[in-house]
């Protein structure tokens, strides 16, 4: 007869056992990694670039590259910028009137910058988990299991959309929407929910 799982774990050689596969985790899947992309650089007024100054047909392709630039390299553009302020990340990359009279670029942006602002927010959250030394080891693997994951899942991705010819932003919309959907969204809660539990609740559901 089979034993039940809540009667195997309590077992003491279980409790043994299921610790050194931890240990065996940690040790494969952890390394050291650079801190997040959110871009930190300043786009000084005369830096700054008007998207309507450029000629028509060649706007989809500036934003597209500019876009890339920003959320794959963390480097805010003379075209798009990206900053933190109260806890919100918030995008700028033209004035009002001229969004109001280009309803398609803004609403394909939009779902971009949906995407990059939680990328920006994931990363920010592995950031202050990795830089609590309270939480332990395993919190260090999760950290180091969503960096890898971007890398291969989101940032490759992006890195091919910005080698590719033909660039248009509803390609990128749907790239974006598709990663923000299928990757991003869910990664986000779960670390959203480890950052707020307490310490010896995360370690009772480990161990």
């Amino acid at each position: 007869m089979a034993i039940e799982p809540d009667i195997l774990s309590k077992l003491p050689f279980w409790k043994k056992l299921r610790r050194q596969i931890l240990l065996k985790v940690v040790h494969d899947n952890f390394f050291e990694y650079d801190d997040c992309f959110v871009p930190t650089n300043i786009v000084h007024s005369a830096q700054k670039k008007n998207i309507a100054d450029i000629r028509e047909d060649d706007r989809e392709t500036v934003l597209f590259d500019h876009f890339l630039i920003n959320c794959r390299r963390g480097m805010n553009t003379p075209f798009i910028q990206c900053v933190q302020a109260e806890n919100k990340i918030i995008w700028f990359w033209s004035d009002d009137y001229f969004k109001k009279q280009n309803a398609n670029l803004c609403r394909w942006l939009d779902d971009c910058f949906r995407m990059a602002t939680t990328l920006f927010e994931l990363q920010l959250i592995t950031t202050r988990l990795r830089n609590d030394k309270t939480r332990g080891y395993m919190i260090n693997v999760f950290c180091s299991f969503i960096i890898r994951f971007l890398r291969k899942n989101v940032f490759d991705p992006l890195d091919e959309l910005y080698k590719m010819e033909g660039k248009n932003l509803l390609t990128l919309q749907k790239c974006c929407m598709d990663l923000h959907a299928k990757f991003l969204k869910p990664l986000y809660r779960i670390a959203n929910q480890i950052e707020k539990l307490p310490i010896f609740v995360i370690f009772e559901l480990v161990f």
